[in-house]
C-alpha cells in the first residue's frame, strides 16, 4: 500500500487539474520534514521529535489527495494497479 501511495502522490503533484493550494501544503511539509526548525526538536525528544515530522507529512499527504477530484483520484489509482 505505502508504494501505491508514493506513485499516487507523485502523480497528483504532476496532474494540473488538482489545485495548487493541496501541492503547495504538500511541498512545505516536506521542507518541514527536512528543515533543521521543528516544533518538537528531534534532538531533545527524538521519537517525539522525528513523530511530529512524520504526522505533518502524513496529514499534507492525506490532504492533497483528499483535495485532489475523486475521478482523478480513481484514474490514476487505476493507472498504478496496471502496471
Amino acid at each position: 500500500m505505502l508504494p501505491t501511495n508514493f506513485k499516487l502522490i507523485s502523480q497528483l503533484m504532476r496532474d494540473p487539474r488538482v489545485g495548487l493550494l493541496p501541492k503547495l501544503l504538500f511541498l512545505a511539509s516536506l521542507v518541514y520534514l527536512i528543515s533543521p526548525l521543528d516544533l518538537v526538536p528531534d534532538f531533545i525528544i527524538p521519537i517525539l521529535g522525528w513523530g511530529d515530522d512524520l504526522v505533518i507529512v502524513i496529514a499534507a499527504a492525506r490532504f492533497l489527495i483528499n483535495a485532489a477530484p475523486g475521478e482523478v483520484v480513481q484514474e490514476h489509482l487505476r493507472q498504478i494497479r496496471m502496471r
